[in-house]
C-alpha cells in the first residue's frame, strides 16, 4: 500500500481519522522463542489428547503438553521459511523455532498477525545454510499502529476475506476431485471402447475407434526463430505459458535459446523428464527447450477434446 502520508493509509474506513502511531515492536508486543522438544515426542496424528504443535514452518504435529492458551501469532524463527508469520489460537505447543508474539495492552492479537505479515521479516533474518531471525532484532522493527477501535475492523475484514478465499479453495478441491472421477468414467478403460458414463445421445453408439499417434499427430521440431517469442514454461495448473505470466523466472542465455524449439498454437508438448510429467496443450505462440517434445495436429480433431483424452491417458498412466 503506498502511503501520502505515511502516517494515513490510502485505503481507510469511513468511521476512522487522525495518523496512526508510530511504534517499534518492542513497544506494540512481548517476543519469546517457543521451547525446545524432542521429534520423537511429535506424533504425526492427532487424537483427543494431543495438542498442535508448531515450529518455524507452521504445524509439525501433535503432543501430549502444551506451551501456551490463547490467541498469538508465530513468527518462524530458522529455516527456509524464516519470517513466516503463522495464527494460531488454542492450547498448543511452540517449538524453538518459532517466536511467539503476545499483543500488549490495545493491541489486537489478529491485527498484529496481518500486520507482522505485511513487514517482510525474512529480510533480517542471517545466515545462509540455516537462516536465523534474532527476537532482538525483531523487536527493533518499526510499525505504524492505529487505534485498537481500527485494528479490529481491520483483522474482522481480513479475516472475512481469508473465510472467504478458504471456502473457495475447499470448493476448487472438491471439483477437481469431482471432475478427476467423471474422467474415470467418462472415457474408456484400457483395452475397452466404451466408457462406463456417456451423454444420453450417445448411448446406443458403437464404440470409439482406436488410432495410432502416428495417424494424429507428426513431431514438430522447428528451430528456425529469431528468439524474440515468450518462453513457454510447463506447469499442470497453467498449461503451457509465457514464463512472466505466472512470474517464473529462470536465467537462460542467448545462446541457449538459439536451440529451443517454436510451438505454435494449438500444439501438445509432453515434457517427461519434467518432475511435473504428463502433457500439456499450448495456447500460445512461443518456445520452450529442446527437452521436450512437440506434436501437432494431422487430422482435424477438435484439440481441446483431444487434449483432454491425453491427459486423461497420462493421469491414468495407461
Amino acid at each position: 500500500m503506498v502511503l501520502e502520508n505515511p502516517l494515513t493509509p490510502a485505503l481507510r474506513f469511513p468511521e476512522f481519522s487522525g495518523e496512526w502511531e508510530e511504534k517499534s515492536l518492542k513497544q506494540v508486543c512481548e517476543m519469546q522463542a517457543g521451547k525446545f522438544i524432542s521429534a520423537s515426542s511429535i506424533k504425526e496424528n492427532q487424537t483427543i489428547n494431543l495438542y498442535p504443535c508448531y515450529g518455524g514452518n507452521g504445524l509439525r504435529g501433535y503432543t501430549e503438553e502444551y506451551t501456551h492458551t490463547g490467541k498469538y501469532p508465530l513468527i518462524g524463527r530458522q529455516g527456509a521459511l524464516c519470517g513466516n508469520v503463522n495464527f494460531v489460537q488454542g492450547k498448543f505447543y511452540a517449538t524453538e523455532h518459532a517466536i511467539v508474539t503476545s499483543p500488549k495492552n490495545k493491541i489486537d492479537s489478529k491485527w498484529l498477525f496481518y500486520q507482522l505479515g505485511r513487514l517482510n521479516l525474512n529480510r533480517l533474518a542471517t545466515g545462509q545454510a540455516q537462516p536465523g531471525l534474532s527476537v532482538d532484532t525483531l523487536k527493533s522493527v518499526h510499525s505504524f499502529i492505529p487505534v485498537i477501535q481500527e485494528q479490529q475492523k481491520i483483522a474482522d475484514f481480513l479475516t472475512a476475506v481469508d473465510a472467504r478465499i478458504a471456502h473457495l479453495q475447499q470448493k476448487h478441491s472438491l471439483l477437481q476431485t469431482y471432475k478427476k472421477g467423471l474422467m474415470q468414467q467418462l472415457f474408456p478403460e484400457k483395452n475397452e471402447s466404451v466408457p462406463r458414463l456417456r451423454f444420453p445421445e450417445f448411448k446406443n453408439t458403437s464404440g470409439w475407434d482406436v488410432r495410432l499417434g502416428e495417424e494424429l499427430f507428426k513431431t514438430i521440431s522447428n528451430k528456425n526463430h529469431h528468439s524474440n517469442y515468450p518462453i513457454l514454461a510447463m506447469s499442470q495448473e497453467h498449461g503451457a505459458i509465457p514464463r512472466e505470466l505466472i512470474n517464473y523466472h529462470v536465467s537462460v542465455s542467448k545462446e541457449s535459446i538459439k536451440s529451443y524449439k517454436m510451438v505454435e498454437i494449438g500444439d501438445f508438448i509432453i515434457s517427461l523428464r519434467s518432475f511435473q510429467g504428463g502433457i500439456e496443450y499450448s495456447k500460445y505462440k512461443g518456445l520452450c527447450s529442446p527437452a521436450y517434445i512437440i506434436l501437432r495436429n494431422k487430422k482435424m480433431i477438435v484439440r481441446i477434446t483431444l487434449g483432454t483424452i491425453l491427459k486423461q491417458i497420462f493421469l491414468l498412466k495407461i
